[in-house]
Formats: structure tokens, C-alpha cells, sequence
């Protein structure tokens, strides 16, 4: 299993989520989609560092302000709830260092009043040498 499916299934744990590849789609519903990574370094031994960044989309109903409100409050029991969480297990030599969230925010409302949001994931993963 990759590290972003494993990253899927980790986040379809919060409210029983469906996790989509890179976009949701027109419907309403949630992705996760990979937006960069880095190697940050390497100790000593020969471990490598990187920073894989991800961006969790949420599409639902924006038209009214309850609906709105609604969906950030939404957002932020997510990223309280991702940041309270045990680091995933990820395959392989892989092992997550460091979670966090940020940017929980719309980023676009459709003329069909669904609003696209978007909260980033940051995850420092270490491969370890065997």
C-alpha cells in the first residue's frame, strides 16, 4: 500500500469518510491529493527525511451562511481531531515523524452554491536504512 492510500485510510477514520483520489469531483464528497514533497535531509547512518504535503478537499453546499458555518466547523473538529491522533502506520521503511494541519479554508463556491474547502496536511515521514 502507498503512503497516500495509507494516508486515506487513516483520514477515512474521522466520521466514517469516503476519501477520493486528488479531487471530489462534482458531487459532494472529500479528497486527498498530494501537493509536493522534499527530502529534508539525512542523518548520519543513512535515514532520509522528507516532507510529503497533501491537501484534503471538502465540497459541500455553501449557498447559505448556516451551510457555511456549518462546513468550517466541520474543518476544524477535522484538523483538531487529525491533530490529536497517533501517527499513522505507513509501509514499508517508511515511518510518519510529525503531522500537522493548517490552512482550513474555502477556497471556491461553484454557481451551483457548492463550496470547495480545503485543509493542508504536512507529513514528515523518516526511511529508515535496513
Amino acid at each position: 500500500m502507498s503512503i497516500l492510500r495509507t494516508l486515506q485510510k487513516f483520514i477515512s477514520q474521522y466520521d466514517g469518510m469516503e476519501i477520493l483520489t486528488d479531487f471530489p469531483g462534482k458531487e459532494a464528497g472529500y479528497a486527498l491529493s498530494p501537493s509536493g514533497n522534499s527530502k529534508s535531509k539525512e542523518d548520519i547512518l543513512g535515514n532520509k527525511y522528507y516532507i510529503n504535503n497533501y491537501i484534503f478537499y471538502v465540497k459541500e453546499c455553501a449557498i447559505a451562511e448556516n451551510d457555511r458555518a456549518e462546513n468550517q466547523d466541520f474543518l476544524e473538529g477535522f484538523a483538531s481531531w487529525l491533530d490529536e491522533q497517533e501517527l499513522p502506520e505507513l509501509p514499508g521503511t517508511f515511518k510518519a515523524e510529525k503531522m500537522t494541519t493548517s490552512n482550513c479554508l474555502l477556497v471556491d463556491i461553484a454557481n451551483d452554491g457548492t463550496g470547495l474547502y480545503q485543509v493542508q496536511i504536512q507529513l514528515t515521514i523518516k526511511k529508515e536504512v535496513i
